[in-house]
């Protein structure tokens, strides 16, 4: 993935070769999404979904934050919440936050 901040937009990339090119716009946005993983609170399910000029929505990245069973730190998810904030800050878009838990 590489993040063009001058041009707004962001494209991916697989073995050398463009798959995608999301353009960003003023109504462009990101979405944060945190919710337990198998009903557990200590691990996450955590989504950033991009939302382009034209509304419509990309997944940036979806991860875990533990393997099954483990309990995530604290300071991770701190550190995710940070890295979040300062993408949305750098593309001057608007950051939406979803967390639920169990």
């Amino acid at each position: 993935m590489h993040i063009d901040f001058a041009q707004r937009e962001i494209t991916f990339w697989q073995n050398q070769k463009c798959i995608q090119k999301i353009e960003l716009g003023l109504p462009s946005s990101l979405m944060y999404k945190q919710q337990p993983l198998c009903f557990s609170v200590n691990n996450k399910l955590i989504k950033l979904n991009i939302y382009d000029k034209n509304s419509k929505g990309h997944l940036l990245w979806q991860m875990e934050t533990a393997v099954l069973f483990g309990k995530t730190e604290a300071k991770f998810l701190q550190q995710i919440d940070d890295l979040t904030g300062k993408m949305a800050k750098k593309l001057n878009l608007t950051l939406f936050y979803e967390k639920t838990s169990v």
